[in-house]
């Protein structure tokens, strides 16, 4: 479970599809004084992100619903994406945009919340990503709530995007993960530019905040 961009080609020379299982966590977090902090819900009583996962080939086969068995058990609810490359991609074309507005300002999100410019530059450089990976040719692969965030004008989305920077969730969530994280961040915004490589959509807003993170 974890960002992907480039897909699953260089692991399946590694290891066989049947051994394979793609998804993501639905949580997110970092470590501070030797303690783990993680957000796994927007609000400490509301309810908990589901864990995403997906068979490379789409299907929903015997081991699928063995592997979400276990997390519904343990009260995580579990969504079954029917394509999980494309799931994993727009959720990077959604991330890396924050994470360079992050680490703009030393992974400080009420300070991003206040810079409209920055909110501005994070919410086109999304749009760009999605651009991207429709031009790829992944059009319908993402879950409503990424399509929802394509359909808004850029105003709705940036006040969305603002309130949520100035949340406890986004603190962990986002600025300690980013933190936390710095490798994977370089290593996702430099897959994503080689899919940007391969279409002629442009990217100014991706490449504004690509120089925060690299």
């Amino acid at each position: 479970m974890g960002n992907n961009v480039l897909g699953f080609d260089e692991i399946l020379q590694r290891l066989p599809a049947e051994k394979l299982l793609f998804g993501f966590p639905g949580a997110g977090g970092g470590i501070c004084e030797q303690v783990v902090h993680y957000a796994d819900r927007v609000k400490p009583t509301g309810k908990r992100k589901a864990v995403t996962i997906g068979e490379i080939d789409g299907r929903n086969i015997a081991r699928t619903f063995a592997i979400k068995a276990p997390f519904e058990s343990a009260g995580v609810s579990v969504d079954l994406s029917p394509q999980i490359d494309g799931w994993l991609k727009y959720h990077a074309a959604l991330v890396i945009p924050l994470t360079g507005a992050l680490y703009k300002y030393g992974c400080d999100n009420y300070q991003v919340a206040r810079d409209q410019k920055i909110l501005h530059a994070m919410v086109r450089a999304a749009k760009e990503g999605g651009r991207v990976l429709r031009a790829l040719g992944y059009g319908k692969h993402q879950p409503f709530a990424f399509n929802f965030f394509y359909w808004l004008p850029e105003f709705m989305n940036r006040m969305a995007v603002k309130r949520l920077l100035q949340s406890k969730f986004a603190v962990v969530a986002f600025a300690m993960h980013a933190k936390a994280a710095r490798d994977e961040m370089v290593q996702l915004i430099n897959e994503f530019r080689e899919l940007t490589l391969k279409t002629s959509v442009d990217t100014p807003n991706i490449d504004l905040l690509r120089k925060y993170i690299v």
